[in-house]
């Protein structure tokens, strides 16, 4: 996806995990290590899996992302950016040079109890 005006939409469903908060210590005889908590690790795969196929992006972007949660639970958008950008960008960005990505906004699309979900539109600039 490189010319303007090109657009990929996405869904993701479910509830979009914190990834920024959930390192465990797991001890291995007198050495501790930092790991990603299991089920992080298990929904990035889940996610990254629906994405296979999908047209790589190369050149500037812009993406919108409107978040639906199913309760008023308390969660933080920033940590939901966080978690999609770091589970796409391997997969559908060509090379991440830290500039490919130049306008973001994240919405909070309210609650949907029976469909959680982050719909995301990515276009080309």
């Amino acid at each position: 996806m490189s010319k303007e005006n090109e657009k990929l939409h996405l869904i993701i469903k479910g509830i979009i995990p914190s990834k920024k908060n959930s390192k465990k210590i797991v001890g291995w005889g007198k050495q501790a290590r930092l790991i990603t908590d299991p089920k992080i690790q298990q929904w990035t795969k889940s996610v990254q899996n629906s994405l296979i196929g999908l047209p790589k992006i190369s050149g500037p972007i812009k993406m919108k992302i409107i978040i639906y949660n199913p309760d008023y639970r308390k969660r933080d958008l920033d940590n939901q950016l966080c978690t999609i950008n770091d589970t796409i960008k391997d997969l559908l960005i060509d090379e991440d040079d830290g500039k490919i990505l130049q306008d973001i906004h994240i919405k909070w699309g309210g609650i949907d109890k029976e469909n959680p979900r982050a719909e995301i539109s990515i276009s080309s600039i």
